[in-house]
């Protein structure tokens, strides 16, 4: 975590935020933070008259995933405590069009890998 000498940046606040791991990637097999995973549409820092002011769009995979609130109470719990914060402004983004080619190409590889592991090791039918 950045202290007083170190400023908020758009690049730290992307790393905090790449802390908070999507729950389906973890049950995937390959953890992977909001950063990695395509869920941040977008972050700003602003050099406000009292601080920091701390801009970051969330969303999720998919409509019905009920994490996004969730995610949004993290960041703002993670965010919050930075020295020199003066507001935060964390909010989920209601437009959709997630995929998976949004996910950074190394978490991408991991859930392939994943994927084919569980493949293999499931039992493979008969044909009846």
């Amino acid at each position: 975590m950045p202290t007083a000498s170190v400023p908020v940046t758009e690049e730290v606040v992307r790393d905090i935020l790449n802390t908070i791991l999507d729950p389906c990637s973890v049950n995937a097999g390959a953890p992977g933070g909001l950063v990695d995973m395509g869920l941040v549409r977008s972050v700003a820092v602003e050099d406000g008259p009292d601080g920091f002011v701390i801009h970051a769009r969330l969303c999720v995979t998919e409509p019905s995933c009920i994490m996004g609130h969730l995610f949004v109470r993290e960041a703002r719990e993670r965010l919050g405590p930075l020295a020199g914060v003066a507001h935060l402004d964390i909010a989920m983004d209601p437009s959709l069009g997630w995929n998976e080619s949004k996910m950074a190409p190394e978490l991408r590889q991991r859930l392939e890998a994943a994927r084919a592991q569980r493949r293999l090791a499931a039992p493979t039918r008969k044909p009846a």
